[in-house]
Order: structure tokens, then C-alpha cells, then sequence
């Protein structure tokens, strides 16, 4: 990394240019509010989980926002290569576990049906996919 003209710059995992930090986040298309997608580039996709405070913890919105973010890049002939990240400290912590209460939560088998469905999405895409991983991983 390095300055110029005071303004800090990093490598992009978008090609090999210096850009500057969030260029290629000017403009996301957000899903539902917990779950974006960028296109920085024809070819490229980076779908981003959006519940920092949480650790990005999968609720049954998120499972099923990533389901239909997974589901539109896969309709993308042109995109080549796909980044799914969490946003904030953490990937994710995995399942919101409030989700599974005192009898009070949705039925366990919901939640894995809406993880499975999750996981079929993004086993369908016909790009290279990566998880940018940092801090807590869950189950992506």
C-alpha cells in the first residue's frame, strides 16, 4: 500500500491497478439490506454479507438473500469470477442462533433446508468462486 497525494491505495483483488479504497463500491446492488452484489467489471462479481454487527451471522433473510445473489450471478454468462465476503471484522459466524430458541425459534429443519438451498446456488455458478475469508468463517 502506498500514498499518493495523501490518499491511500491498495491492490485490487479486481485486476492488478491501485485503486482507491471502496472504487469498486460506489454503486452495490443490494439484495435485500443484509446481502449486496458489485460488478466491478463484466466478468467479475463481488457479493458482500452485510450484518457486521452480528458477525455476519446467517438469519433465514440472509440465507435466502444469498440464495437469489447466487442465483443472479449464476444467470450472468459473462462473469468469470466471483468474491463472497462479509463485511466488517468477520466473514461469518455461521447460523444466527436465535434463529433456534427456547421453542420460540424456527423449526432447525427450515433453517437447513434454507442452508442447503443456499449451498445448491452457489454450487451452480459456473465461475470460479472465493470466499475472502478473515476473522470467524462459517459455513459458506
Amino acid at each position: 500500500m502506498g500514498g499518493q497525494g495523501g490518499v491511500q491505495h491498495r491492490q485490487s483483488m479486481f485486476g492488478g491497478r491501485p485503486v482507491q479504497p471502496l472504487e469498486c463500491l460506489r454503486y452495490p446492488r443490494h439484495i435485500v439490506e443484509e446481502v449486496s452484489i458489485v460488478y466491478p467489471r463484466d466478468d467479475r462479481a463481488l457479493i458482500t454479507i452485510e450484518r457486521p454487527r452480528t458477525l455476519n451471522s446467517l438469519d433465514m433473510s440472509t440465507l435466502n438473500a444469498l440464495e437469489r445473489a447466487a442465483r443472479e450471478v449464476a444467470d450472468r454468462s459473462l462473469t468469470k469470477v466471483v468474491v463472497v465476503r462479509g463485511r466488517g471484522r468477520a466473514f461469518s459466524s455461521g447460523v444466527d442462533l436465535s434463529l433456534l430458541g427456547d421453542g420460540d425459534g424456527i423449526d432447525p429443519r427450515a433453517v437447513g433446508e434454507a442452508g442447503r438451498t443456499m449451498i445448491e446456488a452457489f454450487d451452480s455458478i459456473p465461475a470460479v468462486t472465493v470466499a475472502a475469508l478473515r476473522g470467524t468463517g462459517g459455513c459458506l
